[in-house]
């Protein structure tokens, strides 16, 4: 963890320093967009000259993948304004602003509806902590339906094909637990899964569930070494750790025969169809998958 935060900081004084044209709005279609996980930030890479910079330099400003895609959720840690972003080629465009005072946090996609973690603040900005609840956003209508009965300090979700699978965090206790409800379940009492556990993060191999001990992401079939960073898509294991010289480096299991790619020195990844462009320091490599 220590690493993770050097790593993290090492790369954003970087890329402040390259950033100097770097706004919100950017569209400049000489650059390419691509997505660290690591540090949560959108990234302009130029394949010509090879200068990179984020997306958006301000400060606490974040976007969380939605679904590994092209949707993004765009939202700043201090004053807690999010909205929801759409990669098209190398532009992006906003789709909605969410409500001023609430955070939301994305588990997945699921067609047309996004599921999220929902926060409420004080105009203090203090957390309204009995009001977490893991919500419905609805990209069509812009309706939000919450989980009436998903209470608790909500950490960890992930979609399988019917259920919501979440952590739930026990201060007194340093534990987690491990719950699952319905995908349209709303009104439903969350069911307990397992309890006593160590560590929060949880995974979806599509219908397969991983959960960790702190060391190891588990299924009932399979067991991986759990990085900082670790994510499946379309049965493709994604996972980013910094190694002893401080360089961000990228594994991609394919879970159906083990194949394996490693990269070091990366800036982003994009991932398109059957296809993860790499983005590195001295340049982009593509690999079918």
């Amino acid at each position: 963890m220590k690493n993770r935060y050097k790593y993290i900081f090492l790369i954003a004084f970087t890329l402040l320093l390259s950033c100097s044209g770097c706004g919100k709005n950017v569209k400049d279609t000489r650059k390419e967009i691509y997505y660290n996980p690591y540090i949560q930030k959108l990234i302009l890479y130029s394949n010509e000259d090879k200068n990179f910079g984020m997306w958006n330099s301000t400060k606490n400003q974040f976007q969380y993948s939605v679904d590994n895609n092209n949707l993004y959720i765009d939202g700043n840690s201090i004053n807690n304004n999010f909205k929801l972003l759409e990669l098209r080629g190398n532009s992006i465009k906003k789709l909605f602003n969410f409500p001023n005072n609430e955070s939301f946090f994305p588990l997945g996609r699921y067609g047309d509806k996004i599921y999220l973690t929902h926060y409420f603040y004080n105009d203090d900005g203090k957390e309204k902590i009995d009001k977490r609840r893991i919500s419905i956003y609805d990209i069509k209508t812009s309706k939000f339906t919450d989980f009436k009965k998903t209470t608790g300090l909500i950490d960890y979700g992930v979609l399988t094909m019917n259920e919501i699978y979440y952590t739930i965090y026990d201060v007194k206790k340093d534990r987690y637990s491990l719950m699952k409800i319905r995908k349209e379940g709303i009104n439903d009492a969350p069911e307990l899964v397992r309890s006593e556990l160590k560590d929060g993060v949880i995974l979806a191999n599509e219908n397969e569930l991983y959960y960790s001990d702190g060391e190891k992401l588990i299924s009932s079939k399979k067991q991986y070494k759990k990085e900082p960073v670790n994510f499946f898509h379309s049965k493709i294991l994604y996972q980013f750790y910094v190694d002893d010289n401080e360089q961000l480096c990228i594994r991609i299991t394919n879970t159906q025969n083990n194949n394996v790619i490693t990269e070091v020195d990366v800036l982003g990844i994009r991932i398109m169809n059957n296809k993860v462009k790499v983005c590195k320091l001295d340049g982009v490599k593509i690999y079918d998958l």
